[in-house]
């Protein structure tokens, strides 16, 4: 259960962190904001894939993951003195509540795909 929800965080961070290499590049790109914004939904599969009980759940909660990830990147980011749509705790309350959201609905897409896929698949 512990590496299928790495797994899945770590597809998380690694969408994140792109994302926030291309704005340290001053690029924004169509493509990679959809990849961002899909990401939830490619964890929580990934995470159903691998997890050997409770895949539902652990893709699930892949939501919440990423909307702590993007809680703590716009909190980083205000640290570093850089402008943020969300500030001070008001704003991540706020960041939270439409991430989480958005990220539970995707990532229970993904994380149904996920089940289903192993659950026919042998």
């Amino acid at each position: 259960m512990v590496k299928a929800w790495v797994v899945g965080v770590g597809v998380l961070l690694a969408a994140l962190l792109a994302w926030e290499a291309l704005l340290q590049l001053e690029i924004f790109s169509q493509a990679m904001a959809i990849i961002l914004w899909l990401s939830p939904g490619a964890a929580a599969f990934v995470a159903a894939y691998l997890a050997p009980t409770r895949k539902f759940l652990l893709g699930a909660s892949m939501g919440t993951a990423m909307a702590l990830l993007w809680v703590a990147f716009n909190a980083a980011s205000q640290l570093w003195g850089k402008a943020v749509d969300f500030p001070g705790l008001g704003g991540a309350a706020i960041l939270f509540m439409l991430t989480f959201a958005y990220a539970t609905a995707v990532a229970s897409l993904g994380a149904l795909v996920g089940y289903f896929v192993t659950r026919n698949s042998g």
